[in-house]
């Protein structure tokens, strides 16, 4: 997958596509939980990381509202909601390319190591 972060309304969104193939299938065809569990918390992680932040998973929570059949594409979005010390408190949603139809939403709380990505001492 490919992030990219765009501006939208005063705020930064990462944003990425993916399409679910015979390899990501739970049952009868559908895109499995896990996977869209993983896409979320990609995205999610991602818009730190594009920030030029380290940040790892704390907690997460996510709501499953449809099932994705193999081959409908997905567009996903992570946000910062509220950043507290350390603590980020984000946002991940997943939408159907053909209907824009929600399918899965997330919120997640990420720890910052303190550390930019692009500081080679970092051992986080």
């Amino acid at each position: 997958m490919r992030f990219r972060l765009e501006a939208e309304g005063g705020e930064q969104i990462c944003r990425a596509e993916f399409t679910p193939g015979p390899t990501h299938v739970g049952y009868s065809d559908m895109l499995h939980g896990g996977i869209l569990y993983s896409l979320l918390d990609d995205v999610m992680a991602n818009w730190s990381f594009l920030q030029g932040l380290r940040a790892h998973t704390a907690r997460c929570e996510v709501r499953y509202r449809d099932a994705v059949p193999v081959g409908v594409g997905l567009r996903l979005e992570g946000r910062l909601l509220r950043r507290r010390g350390r603590m980020m408190e984000m946002e991940g949603k997943a939408f159907r390319d053909d209907t824009g139809a929600i399918v899965a939403t997330a919120r997640a709380r990420f720890m910052s190591t303190g550390a930019s990505r692009h500081d080679s001492s970092s051992t986080a």
